[in-house]
């Protein structure tokens, strides 16, 4: 979306359509390890050890959160592993999120957002994940 970007030229802008959970794997241009099904379930953090993540975000919707994630789904997406790293309440002003994940298990440790709580839309802008 080029409508006011956190940075840049553009944003990743969301609808999200309904009250439940959308979860959105967050993707880094296909290098992601095979251990995510091929990049579908999000980034794969490649070694153990402590990551910061970080990224902006801003919602159209009073009452929306954003989850950060890391985890996997195992044969069906009701059968999701993982850890919730932060929830956050976005305004419609863009905020900036921080998380940090322990990264134990390579191959199931993968970076999602989950938009919940409201019907609107969310923007996403300039995320980072680096080791600590």
């Amino acid at each position: 979306d080029t409508s006011r970007p956190a940075h840049g030229r553009t944003s990743l802008r969301l609808v999200v359509p309904t009250l439940a959970p959308i979860t959105l794997p967050v993707s880094n241009a296909g290098a992601t390890p095979a251990g995510c099904s091929g990049g579908d379930q999000g980034f794969q953090f490649p070694k153990v050890g402590r990551y910061a993540i970080s990224l902006m975000a801003r919602s159209s919707a009073k009452g929306m959160n954003l989850a950060v994630l890391s985890g996997s789904w195992e044969g069906v997406l009701s059968n999701y592993s993982g850890a919730n790293l932060g929830n956050f309440s976005l305004g419609s002003d863009w905020q900036k999120l921080e998380a940090n994940v322990t990264v134990t298990t390579v191959a199931t440790s993968c970076f999602q957002v989950q938009a919940s709580g409201a019907v609107g839309q969310v923007w996403l802008d300039d995320f980072f994940v680096g080791k600590i």
